[in-house]
């Protein structure tokens, strides 16, 4: 709808008749409309829905679980997909609400909820690892806050569900899940699903 709704009203204004200035708009209007529904949509609806979600149990399909779905929602249409891995990525999260420090490489797209994650400095995101600050589970809607202090690493295709922390140095191998509660030491390498600390490493 936003991104039709432009080239509707130039149509609009010139009648439905095409002219060469009716296309002069269109060039203009539709790189502007994407821009904004895909760059800037996304940003201001994860920082306004997503402003003041705190950790908590909350009852589903109550306030707090339609901004949850609508910040996720939002983020979905925005450019992470193609900014993942990037050095564009930290920076774009931080304008969604995400708590990064300096020096971290983010190379997934798969961060619902931004306020609900903070990346500690030089920390390191892999490839299509989730970094969920929510989860349903016994009839109720679970926030918690995702956190990897300063040089933590999530390896590729891993899932991180808050509460839960990587302490700093600390390694999480890849399609590993940490799960809601779990807190790794400083400098521990943890693998598995559910994920154990790996004895002897670390």
């Amino acid at each position: 709808l936003l991104t039709f709704a432009p080239v509707a009203a130039i149509y609009w204004w010139h009648e439905g008749r095409p002219s060469t200035l009716m296309l002069q708009h269109l060039a203009i209007a539709l790189p502007l409309t994407y821009l904004a529904d895909r760059w800037l949509l996304p940003l201001v609806v994860a920082r306004v829905a997503g402003a003041g979600l705190a950790p908590g149990t909350y009852p589903l399909y109550g306030l707090t679980h339609l901004r949850v779905w609508t910040v996720e929602k939002a983020m979905t249409l925005s450019p992470m997909n193609n900014l993942a891995g990037s050095a564009f990525a930290a920076d774009y999260l931080r304008a969604a609400g995400a708590t990064i420090g300096s020096g971290c490489h983010f190379g997934t797209s798969h961060l619902p909820v931004p306020s609900l994650v903070t990346l500690g400095a030089g920390s390191t995101v892999g490839y299509a690892s989730h970094l969920q600050g929510y989860s349903i589970r016994d009839g109720s809607l679970h926030l918690g806050r995702v956190v990897l202090d300063d040089g933590a690493t999530v390896a590729g295709q891993a899932v991180l569900v808050g509460p839960c922390r990587l302490g700093a140095g600390s390694f999480l191998g890849a399609q590993s899940a940490l799960r809601a509660g779990q807190d790794t030491g400083p400098g521990e390498v943890w693998e598995g699903s559910p994920a154990r600390r790996m004895p002897g490493i670390g």
